[in-house]
Parts: C-alpha cells; sequence; structure tokens
C-alpha cells in the first residue's frame, strides 16, 4: 500500500483540480477572449489556421501554442466557450501529471531512488 500512496494522492489532485476546473463549465467567454480569438470565425484550411496562430497579439510572442490549441477547435467556435474549457481543462491537468513525473524524474536523477522519489 506504501508504494501506491504517492500514486493515489496524484489521482486524488487530479481530480480535485478536475472538479475545480469543471465549475468553469457553461460559462460563457470572458473578458478578452472575443478580441484574442474573434479571428476563429474564419478559419477554414490550413492557410487560415496559420495565419490565426502566428497572428496573435497576447503577449510578446503572439502565444502560438495556446492558439494553436483554439485554432483546431475553430469549428466550436459559434457554439459557445464549452469546446474550449474542455479542452483546456485536459490540457491543464495533462500538464500537472508531467509536472508530477518531471519531479519525480528529478529526485531520482538526484540518486534518491525511485521508492522514495
Amino acid at each position: 500500500m506504501t508504494n501506491r500512496l504517492p500514486l493515489l494522492a496524484l489521482a486524488a489532485a487530479l481530480i480535485l483540480a478536475g472538479i475545480g476546473y469543471s465549475a468553469s463549465l457553461g460559462s460563457d467567454f470572458q473578458l478578452d477572449d472575443a478580441v484574442n480569438l474573434g479571428g476563429l470565425e474564419v478559419v477554414s484550411d490550413r492557410t487560415s489556421m496559420i495565419d490565426f496562430v502566428m497572428g496573435g497579439t497576447a503577449g510578446p510572442l503572439g502565444r502560438p501554442l495556446s492558439l494553436l490549441t483554439f485554432a483546431l477547435q475553430a469549428d466550436q467556435w459559434q457554439q459557445g466557450p464549452n469546446a474550449f474549457l474542455r479542452v483546456n481543462i485536459a490540457i491543464h491537468l495533462l500538464n500537472a501529471l508531467l509536472l508530477a513525473f518531471f519531479v519525480r524524474q528529478l529526485f531520482v536523477i538526484r540518486g534518491d531512488g525511485r521508492q522514495p522519489a
């Protein structure tokens, strides 16, 4: 059971985070969403998708990776934010899982061994 405790704790944390994030489902677009994502209505092919992704104005780099995740769902723009929110929640939970794996690997590399890590 001791071997499974960290895995159970991680699973519990991911479930709680998912529940917390799911509170946003059913909401509307917020703040600057219309300004930053309004170009999704013209995304219809690869060229228009690249133009949208590379044309971002938020932040110094334009946030092309986040815009790519939105562009891949451009057909959902008119239906509202729920599809975008579900994908965003999944990305955040996946990032949390990757971070946990990365931190564990750092402990292993540091020499703490797999069991304590």
